[in-house]
């Protein structure tokens, strides 16, 4: 779209289910997009969207056994679905991260590889089964995941287990991921045929000293990176202080402002040293 004119200049309607994650590789050359149809697209700005370079397909399903609701009798029944791609992020020019909604992997793809068969492109996968075995790392989850950022060497990864894991690429496979317990991220909702995960988001923020997240509780979270601990929170649901609601998102502005949004459809600007 151009913003002076409000004329949209192009757009792509590959996928098959809603839009969660857009990203693009340094130089900009290459958008890649990742949804709930468990695809990811690529594309070439250049050239135009009408056409994507290439796809990735997450086809691995997932049998989710019968659960009763929450204050009721009745049981949903056993549904089997596809993983949903609720993030992903460059890292240097060729590799695209991506994390999914129902297992704790991060696949590794090779964008230099597009065109080629699907299976080629994956460059590599970690999860918490390999620290486990390979250094005795204590955190056995299996859940998913429902962000990705990336900063220089540094990947950050909000699970859908209550925690975020910060990853040195450097030494991927060297050493297990530091990981910030505190907040609220593992709420589920099933539908008739489907199951949605909530996607609280975790980044880096205050000139990338701090790691900063929403919560389910409400609150903002903020972990000091080099200390390893949380730093404090943002806002009060008992005492109606903040948001009233699911924080889904943060974001900072120099090192001093957090801006919060939330499903209580409110944009919250904090100042830390007031």
């Amino acid at each position: 779209m151009d913003v002076e004119t409000q004329s949209l200049l192009d757009s792509a309607h590959d996928h098959r289910g809603s839009i969660k994650s857009v990203t693009t590789t340094l130089d900009e050359a290459i958008i890649a997009t990742g949804g709930r149809d468990g695809k990811v697209f690529f594309y070439d700005p250049r050239q135009g969207l009408g056409k994507p370079l290439g796809d990735f397909m997450f086809s691995q399903k997932k049998f989710c056994p019968e659960i009763k609701r929450a204050n009721t009798s009745s049981a949903q029944k056993p549904v089997s679905q596809l993983p949903q791609v609720t993030g992903a992020a460059f890292f240097k020019q060729f590799l695209l991260l991506v994390v999914e909604s129902l297992s704790d992997k991060i696949t590794l793809l090779d964008i230099r590889k597009l065109g080629s068969k699907t299976s080629s492109m994956v460059n590599g996968q970690v999860d918490n089964a390999y620290y486990k075995k390979t250094f005795g790392d204590p955190c056995a989850s299996n859940k998913g995941n429902s962000s990705i950022r990336v900063r220089g060497h540094q990947m950050l990864v909000n699970s859908q287990d209550n925690m975020v894991n910060l990853y040195d690429m450097q030494d991927l496979l060297s050493r297990p991921p530091r990981r910030f317990h505190g907040h609220r991220s593992s709420k589920e909702f099933y539908g008739k045929h489907h199951i949605t995960n909530c996607l609280v988001k975790a980044g880096f923020g205050l000139n990338d000293r701090y790691i900063v997240s929403g919560s389910e509780d409400g609150l903002v979270y903020l972990w000091d990176i080099k200390l390893g601990a949380l730093a404090g929170t943002l806002g009060s649901r008992q005492s109606k202080f903040g948001h009233l609601n699911e924080v889904n998102e943060v974001a900072t502005i120099g090192n001093d402002t957090v801006v919060s949004a939330s499903d209580d459809m409110s944009v919250i600007v904090w100042s830390l040293f007031q």
